[in-house]
């Protein structure tokens, strides 16, 4: 076989263990008890119907312009409670990011270490490359992990 033909075959094997990885969250099955479970709609839909019709409103405010208050009205809201709001989605974002960016980076370096182990036994520049994969998968794990002390620490160095 010829360099190319292994280079195209590691690849289609690596894409489709990237990409079982992916899916695999999806297929195990995980037990709940019955007794957990929430209704999630009522038998009566009518019910829900009526009970939103019954708590709404129609008002009026300062300019005479009218406006429909599901709840009858309006709740106060100042800058704290907008600030805290936008932390809080902040935080579920970074959350999020957390999430994907640390199985990826336990990936990418799982594949650079069988790269590098096929680069020692084979003569190429895989060696080089699964050495260069795995660090760099080092250096995003440790970003991702402590991004905020991160964060913090280069603010401080770059004030001082």
């Amino acid at each position: 076989m010829t360099k190319t033909k292994w280079k195209k075959g590691l690849a289609t094997v690596g894409l489709s263990l990237f990409a079982l990885g992916l899916t695999a969250p999806v297929f195990t099955p995980t037990p709940v008890e019955a007794s957990s479970v929430d209704k999630i709609v009522d038998r009566q839909t009518d019910g829900i119907v009526k009970r939103s019709s019954t708590e709404s409103t129609l008002k009026k405010d300062a300019n005479g312009n009218q406006y429909y208050s599901p709840k009858g009205e309006f709740d106060n809201v100042n800058a704290n409670d907008a600030n805290n709001w936008a932390k809080r989605k902040g935080g579920d974002i970074v959350g999020v990011l957390t999430t994907v960016a640390e199985p990826l980076s336990v990936i990418i370096f799982i594949a650079s270490a069988i790269m590098l182990a096929v680069g020692a036994l084979a003569k190429g520049d895989w060696f080089k490359r699964g050495l260069f994969g795995m660090a760099i998968a080092i250096v995003m794990w440790t970003c991702v992990a402590f991004a905020p002390e991160l964060i913090q620490f280069f603010s401080e160095w770059l004030s001082a």
